[in-house]
């Protein structure tokens, strides 16, 4: 990240997503839908499991066991070029 003239390193992730007829943006409720908001967790891979409260299945602990980041902002850039959402994160 480059302020002024110091150059320092950044921990903030940008995730883009292509334009998919399956995302809201108002929670649905509907299995087949998506949607982003901050306070989400984007998660890189396949991943088969399924959050739980239970002990090695919260969202922190997915966190730490898989590469991701903790959604601290979201656009939706569907007008450009190349259509997408865009969550980026820390």
């Amino acid at each position: 990240m480059l302020s002024g003239e110091t150059l320092s390193k950044s921990d903030e992730y940008i995730c883009r997503i292509p334009q998919n007829p399956s995302f809201t943006e108002a929670f649905s409720g509907q299995p087949d839908k998506f949607t982003l908001n901050k306070g989400d967790i984007i998660l890189s891979g396949e991943i088969s499991e399924r959050p739980e409260d239970t002990e090695g299945k919260r969202v922190s602990d997915f966190l730490k066991k898989y590469r991701g980041f903790t959604v601290t902002g979201v656009s939706i850039n569907t007008l450009l070029p190349f259509p997408h959402y865009r969550a980026s994160g820390e």
